[in-house]
């Protein structure tokens, strides 16, 4: 960066003030008190901030009334700029623009552009005043060449006091012959550790053991899931048989020649508790299968003691899984137990149906509809005669209920009986075939009335 123009609205003693910086060099020199001093604040206010009423002794209010501020011209990478900040919070009131694109730039583009330099480094970079001169020639012979070794280092200062931090920090940490500290206590830990790993050395042989185990484990799997598979082929192929066994008893009913003993309904029992069976023995089957996996990868082990080493905290786990494999071994034999006497009782049921249930043919879909309408319309029946006995029950009732409360007792009875509806279809009877149960009581009532009233 490098400034171009000065110009100062009012700062300190300056007041409607503009300096031309040429391209080279500038050097700026006068008495005490000609102003050197708040031409550097200036500058430093400009680019980073007036100070606020906390340090009022570094505001630099003007002296003459004017405007509180000023302007930069400065360029940067070959362009150039124009700030401009007056007074007002937060540092003051900044006006900041882009002169080569002409473009009206914010506060933020202006910290984005000076970073890494704040307004702290900046006074340790660029400016050396009385202060520090007389800081000098207070250092003693010792922390002079201190200092001049730490010449051009930027924060030297802060870099000596962390380093003194961190050197009393290191000793909290860790002490020769200290035994709190912490990493001391991670030290015996270590030591501790190696000691059980020596230990653990000697039951090697018995991860090994376990590790045969795991195999043989894995062998026996494989060997039940497949018979497994076999198992879900013939359960299937009897599922499929259940499923059309409904079709087959229909049709055995319609057909007058029965050739087949039907199934009885104790054996479809059998038969679906049996396939629910299955499914439950697969279902036990696939999580024990998973079980296994989970544990043979956790298992699963290099050769050699570098293994062990590497891997205490693994073995460990093993050594304490042991119980849940054996476990699950005698579940598996169990399983299998299971599967060979549901295939007993499969076998058995395919001797003593399986003859019949091969001459079966499927049927076609005329076929199936047939017997749907079939099904519905003997159910539409059923549930006919149903409601005609319950009226014929209920108007029977209501018949004897009104014969006794009219006074005309057995002889109403009787008479009824032997009129009818009067239309000479039902004399005699109780139902009349021409009007049905309720129109003939009905008709036999004001039948039976006119003749009383004859």
């Amino acid at each position: 960066m490098q400034i171009t123009t000065i110009k100062i609205y009012g700062f300190g003693k300056f007041h409607d003030t503009t300096i031309e910086l040429p391209d080279q060099f500038t050097l700026l020199y006068g008495e005490n008190e000609a102003g050197k001093s708040t031409l550097v604040a200036f500058i430093t206010s400009l680019l980073f901030g007036f100070e606020t009423a906390k340090h009022r002794y570094a505001m630099y209010r003007p002296k003459a009334g004017s405007q509180y501020g000023g302007e930069l011209y400065f360029t940067h990478d070959q362009t150039k700029y124009w700030l401009k900040r007056v007074g007002g919070t937060h540092g003051g009131k900044v006006t900041f623009r882009n002169l080569t694109t002409d473009t009206l730039l914010t506060k933020d583009d202006l910290s984005q552009l000076l970073q890494p330099l704040n307004k702290e480094l900046f006074y340790q970079i660029f400016c050396f005043g009385e202060r520090e001169l007389q800081a000098v020639f207070n250092l003693t012979r010792f922390d002079l060449v201190k200092r001049i070794q730490r010449i051009g280092a930027i924060g030297s200062e802060n870099w000596i006091g962390l380093t003194q931090k961190l050197t009393a920090t290191a000793g909290e940490i860790y002490k020769p012959r200290g035994r709190v500290q912490p990493l001391v206590r991670l030290l015996h830990e270590y030591d501790d550790l190696t000691a059980k790993i020596t230990a653990a050395k000697a039951q090697f042989q018995q991860y090994q053991t376990l590790q045969i185990d795991a195999q043989q484990t894995s062998s026996d799997l494989t060997a039940v899931q497949k018979q497994l598979t076999q198992l879900t082929h013939q359960q299937d192929q009897y599922q499929r048989l259940i499923s059309l066994y409904p079709q087959y008893q229909q049709f055995k009913n319609d057909t007058p020649v029965q050739t087949a003993k039907p199934i009885s309904t104790a054996d479809w029992q059998k038969a679906t508790r049996l396939t629910t069976t299955v499914k439950q023995l697969q279902s036990d089957l696939a999580t024990q299968t998973e079980t296994v996996k989970q544990q043979k990868a956790t298992q699963v082990a290099s050769d050699a003691q570098q293994f062990y080493t590497a891997h205490q905290q693994t073995i460990d786990q093993l050594a304490g899984q042991l119980p849940a494999m054996q476990q699950s071994q005698q579940q598996q034999h169990q399983t299998e137990a299971q599967l060979a006497q549901l295939e007993q009782q499969l076998t058995a049921l395919n001797q003593q149906y399986g003859s019949a249930l091969t001459d079966l043919n499927p049927l076609t879909p005329s076929e199936q509809q047939q017997i749907e309408a079939a099904f519905d319309q003997q159910q539409h029946l059923s549930i006919e005669r149903d409601s005609r006995a319950d009226q014929r029950q209920a108007h029977q009732k209501n018949v004897c209920t009104i014969a006794a409360a009219s006074g005309y007792g057995y002889v109403f009875w009787n008479e009824l009986k032997m009129a009818g509806c009067g239309r000479g279809c039902c004399a005699g009877r109780l139902i009349c075939p021409q009007w049905g149960t309720e129109n003939h009581w009905w008709h036999s009532w004001n039948r039976y009335r006119g003749l009383r009233h004859l």
